[in-house]
């Protein structure tokens, strides 16, 4: 303020500003509890300058805070940021920013670099990879190739299982499914050549590769495609750096973005016209301005398969640039978590892939019985376990020796870490789950009784590797666990993020943080697929995107 400025009025604009970044501390617009959109270090350097009578930062309270809390924060960060010498925007030439570095982020990345974009990639963590790299059951597509499956049976499964009756989105995930496979192959040279079918699927279309697991194996084949743009100068990767504020013009349009780097506490600006927002989602709960508590308080006490990073940091960068967020409570709960016997009460479980039940494994409750169908929707397995045991939650489940050499990567892996115990008779699996083997063996001939009639009591038509008795079983036990969010930042077909119906100009998002695609319920599979074709072939259409590139190549 100006020195003559009578402190009434500059008391009273303290006190305006200072309400409006506690409204988006708490949540955004200031009716109070839940989970804030605002990092800690904004909000602690925002108060500084406000308390400190910053008045660059009281002038725009002045205009802003009564009525734009969301503008008025974002100007004073900017503000307070070059104040404190971070500088202006630097990266000169640069393209876009991609903030996220699992297989949306990379995937991105790659596309904007094969069509000639300069490219920074931010990541907060210190590797790359995110909750992709632990997916591993595989990829859904389309695939010409593939006998009895088509575009518009994949589309149909998914709206059965989304709850809705139309979606222009999952049209783009069914149709642009085929031909992201085929990048995946072809340009980043992963085979992906085994196929499985997954709960919910009416046909096989889950692709992974031979020779490991599937997420990890895409990030690790992007990752030594980028190395070549790294090494030209094309592609810069921070890693242990976070995105703290999406700079924009007066009218909206996304003018570059500050990031902090997290080991020196140093903020920087880059100046781009495009920032593709792949942070992921926001499963991993740990209580503190958790959205998951926020939006669906009723699973804060689930266990969580998320790694510590999907914590909705960028859902919260998105909505203080004015997008809107779509079913925000829609959250997936997996039916199978591992229960690791030597820390039972772990929050963060290791996901036991729906693989195995895709190649023939049985789920069990602790009489021994089976309760439902092990290839149901995830919605509808979850639930039946809940039903099934309310209190304890926990279940077994039980794989023969033929489905263990299917998922020759996944068992091992499993075994290694001590979440499943192998058995060389059917009495030893009896006497782990507590049981009496009559009651094993007559569950069995039950099931393998069903499967000669083509259906069980449960609606269950596919059954694999049987007969189910052999010379090996694998038991663990697993229980529901929050695993992903269908819910977030409110996208169209062509990945622009949204604001109250028009486009936030410059401002992208693939990947879990987007919200809609998959309705109340996701398909196994289609996480990685979602991820790929956003970042793919729904790229920013900066001028970097324009050229014909790979997707000529590819298409």
């Amino acid at each position: 303020m100006s020195p003559g400025a009578p402190p009434s009025d500059e008391r009273s604009l303290v006190d305006r500003a200072l309400r409006a970044v506690a409204g988006l501390a708490r949540r955004g617009g200031g009716d109070g509890g839940g989970a804030g959109l605002l990092s800690a270090d904004a909000e602690d350097a925002l108060v500084d300058a406000i308390l400190s009578r910053n008045a660059d930062v009281l002038l725009l309270a002045k205009h802003f805070a009564a009525e734009q809390a969301a503008r008025f924060t974002g100007h004073a960060l900017r503000a307070v940021l070059r104040a404190d010498g971070a500088g202006g925007p630097s990266g000169a030439g640069l393209d876009a920013v991609v903030v996220g570095g699992g297989l949306a982020g990379l995937s991105a990345t790659l596309t904007l670099l094969d069509r000639g974009a300069q490219v920074v990639l931010v990541d907060k963590e210190a590797v790359l990879g995110g909750n992709s790299a632990w997916a591993s059951s595989g990829i859904n597509a389309a695939d010409p190739a593939s006998p009895g499956d088509s575009v518009e049976g994949y589309m149909e499964d998914t709206l059965r299982s989304s709850g809705l009756e139309d979606s222009e989105l999952i049209r783009v995930l069914a149709v642009e499914s085929g031909p992201t496979l085929k990048w995946l192959r072809h340009r980043v040279g992963l085979p992906l050549e085994k196929v499985a079918q997954l709960g919910g699927h009416s046909h096989p279309r889950t692709f992974r590769p031979a020779d490991g697991l599937a997420g990890q194996q895409l990030v690790t084949a992007l990752l030594k495609q980028l190395k070549k743009f790294q090494e030209s100068g094309a592609l810069e990767i921070r890693k242990k750096t976070a995105a703290v504020q999406i700079l924009q013009s007066g009218d909206g349009r996304v003018v570059g973005i500050s990031v902090k780097d997290l080991k020196t506490g140093e903020i920087a600006e880059l100046s781009t016209s495009s920032v593709v927002l792949a942070t992921g989602g926001f499963a991993a709960n740990d209580h503190q301005e958790s959205l998951i508590d926020q939006y669906r308080p009723d699973l804060s006490k689930f266990p969580t398969t998320n790694g510590h990073w999907a914590n909705g940091d960028g859902h919260k960068l998105a909505v203080l640039s004015g997008a809107d967020t779509v079913e925000m409570d829609h959250v997936q709960v997996h039916p199978t978590g591992f229960v690791d016997p030597a820390d039972r009460s772990a929050h963060t479980k290791t996901l036991c892939a729906e693989i195995l039940r895709g190649v023939g494994a049985i789920l069990l409750d602790r009489q021994g019985q089976r309760f439902a169908n092990e290839l149901g929707r995830r919605d509808y397995l979850s639930g039946a376990m809940l039903a099934a045991d309310p209190e304890g939650k926990t279940f077994t489940i039980l794989l023969n020796g033929k489905a263990a050499a299917e998922v020759n990567k996944h068992v091992p892996l499993y075994l290694k870490k001590g979440l499943l115990v192998e058995h060389i008779s059917l009495h030893s699996a009896a006497v782990w789950m507590d049981l009496d083997v009559a009651v094993l063996e007559a569950t069995l001939d039950r099931y393998e009784s069903d499967a000669a009639k083509g259906s069980d009591a449960h609606g269950k038509v596919a059954f694999n590797n049987l007969p189910f008795r052999g010379e090996r079983y694998y038991t663990g036990s697993v229980t529901p666990v929050v695993h992903y969010t269908m819910g977030g930042v409110h996208i169209d077909a062509k990945g622009r993020v949204m604001s109250g119906g028009t486009v936030v100009k410059g401002l992208y998002a693939a990947g879990e943080i987007t919200g809609g695609i998959h309705g109340k319920n996701r398909l196994g599979g289609n996480a990685l697929t979602e991820c790929g074709i956003w970042a793919y072939r729904r790229c920013p259409d900066s001028r970097s995107c324009h050229g014909t590139g790979i997707r000529s190549r590819f298409t």
